[in-house]
């Protein structure tokens, strides 16, 4: 009798927190995000960059998310030379990062999020006669809101830090669109 009583126990408990679980557990978002990169010298290209991002729901409030950027627009910037002549520069940005989002969402089911993990970029600059590029990986971090559009769409907006080391930051905002599943 007391062994039922115990299962019967661990059942209530099982079917109570299946019923907090969420029951959408994974997202995909797509993003569109215009990045300022600044390496000092007064110069900041400003690429535009897809990003997708896809997580998983650990918690009510807390998402496990893997971010993928990837410039679809180099930014054209013009540098003087000391002979005086310019030269055309292309600045583009790739990377990909691993986040925690903690979220918190409103009655009218607005959810205002954070974001905090770890990216690695590489950025790209290239002239007619060649490229530099550097690679590495740094904090990120951002703040962000979703809307629903419908029962699994929303729209996403953010503002986020995607790295700042070795004198180079990358920072800017993104507006897409989501899909839980």
């Amino acid at each position: 009798m007391k062994s039922l009583a115990v299962a019967a126990a661990c059942l209530l408990a099982i079917a109570a927190s299946a019923q907090q679980r969420p029951t959408n557990t994974g997202y995909t978002e797509v993003s569109f995000a215009p990045v300022t990169i600044d390496a000092g010298g007064g110069i900041k290209p400003t690429p535009k960059l897809a990003r997708v991002s896809f997580g998983h729901t650990l918690d009510k409030n807390l998402d496990a998310e893997l971010m993928v950027v990837a410039t679809i627009a180099k930014d054209t910037y013009q540098v003087r030379q000391n002979n005086g002549a310019t030269t055309n520069v292309d600045a583009s940005s790739n990377g990909y990062g691993l986040y925690f989002r903690p979220n918190y969402t409103l009655d009218n089911g607005v959810n205002l999020y954070a974001r905090a993990g770890w990216i690695h970029g590489e950025f790209t600059a290239q002239t007619a006669s060649g490229n530099a590029s550097t690679t590495g990986s740094s904090f990120s971090y951002g703040l962000g809101v979703k809307a629903p559009i419908s029962k699994n769409a929303y729209f996403t907006a953010d503002y986020t830090s995607y790295y700042k080391k070795d004198g180079i930051t990358a920072t800017g905002p993104s507006i897409g669109v989501g899909y839980l599943y």
